[in-house]
């Protein structure tokens, strides 16, 4: 089907999907297969921006360090006057993950800065967290703290950069006390992303009934969700670990109420109903079994495309006052718990 002339979002899904299914084999220890290495490869120019996609699949393959050759015939290949349309920030990225991977921080540096220049930090944490560990290889120490905290800042509970800085900052009091501080940054991040959204349906068609996304008195956390979405099974433990404390706690428990709405059914697959089989809440979980018609009526008062997970917090007017961004690395509870009580201030925060 690569080969074919035609159908080209065909081959596109298709390519994406031979990619992530050849890394998956080979971070398991599977044998190289090199048919399939050699599709990949002359995707470069067998279609219309194929060149681009190849540069995309061999920096995957890069960054985890599998299949050296392959990462290196896959640079030959770009490289050939063949290959179509490589966009040079594309390029950059998979130069300078090749340049970290041979430890040329200097260059690593320059080059990873130059393609982070189109991807916003919001969703690239792990390309910035490179940027901060060749910054600090290659000596720039104050260089690579800012980059740390610029990260941290967004995204606290990625692993190995909070490592990465606690190093770069050799005392461990002063590493808490900046953790702190940057933790009140994002705080303050939160409350200045406020909104003021009134919904026009206070209440959701779920389960033949309709459930309110406001209550009297409380903060609502409204969370829409599919089980066969990534996004998804990342933010849903966190959120469990929030309905859990406030649980354990009297007044959290009077003013914060936490409800889930699965929708998108549709699309559900073994691996969902696996996942969503296994997971416990202890949230109410309602079901949008009816084309989504609740999370869609939802997304239309709000203005808000219909982008999975969608995080709201609804006041007890039915005023929609915070949207949690999603993020694999994000602290969810923690922003979830800041908009609750912000929601509840009879003053401004």
């Amino acid at each position: 089907i690569l080969r074919e002339p035609q159908g080209q979002s065909i081959r596109l899904q298709l390519y994406h999907l031979m990619t992530e299914n050849y890394l998956t084999a080979l971070s398991h220890n599977s044998e190289p297969l090199p048919a399939v290495e050699d599709a990949l490869i002359d995707f470069a120019v067998l279609c219309d921006g194929g060149g681009a996609e190849v540069a995309m699949a061999c920096t995957r393959f890069a960054e985890n360090d599998l299949r050296p050759a392959f990462v290196a015939r896959c640079a030959a290949a770009l490289r050939a006057a063949s290959a179509r349309g490589v966009p040079p920030d594309t390029e950059a990225l998979l130069l300078g993950t090749l340049a970290a991977n041979r430890k040329d921080a200097p260059k690593a540096v320059e080059l990873l800065s130059r393609a982070a220049l189109s991807r916003p930090l919001q969703h690239n944490a792990p390309l910035y967290l490179r940027i901060a560990r060749m910054q600090a290889q290659a000596g720039d120490v104050q260089e690579a703290k800012r980059s740390c905290e610029a990260l941290l800042r967004i995204h606290p509970l990625i692993g190995d950069g909070n490592a990465l800085y606690q190093r770069l900052l050799g005392d461990a009091n002063q590493a808490d006390t900046a953790l702190r501080n940057l933790a009140k940054l994002r705080r303050q991040d939160l409350l200045d992303r406020q909104t003021e959204v009134q919904l026009q349906h206070k209440t959701a068609m779920v389960q033949g009934s309709e459930v309110a996304l406001n209550a009297a008195g409380q903060a609502t956390v409204v969370v829409f969700f599919a089980s066969w979405c990534p996004h998804c099974q990342s933010e849903l433990p966190h959120i469990e670990a929030l309905a859990q404390a406030v649980e354990r706690d009297a007044s959290l428990r009077k003013t914060v109420r936490i409800i889930g709405i699965k929708t998108a059914q549709q699309r559900e697959n073994a691996q969902a109903r696996a996942f969503w089989g296994s997971f416990k809440h202890s949230f109410p979980v309602y079901e949008d079994a009816e084309m989504s018609r609740a999370f869609t009526a939802f997304a239309k008062d709000c203005g808000r495309p219909t982008v999975l997970p969608t995080t709201a917090i609804v006041d007890a007017t039915g005023v929609v006052r915070f949207f949690i961004e999603p993020g694999l690395y994000k602290d969810i509870g923690s922003e979830v718990l800041w908009a609750a009580q912000a929601t509840l201030s009879p003053t401004p925060a």
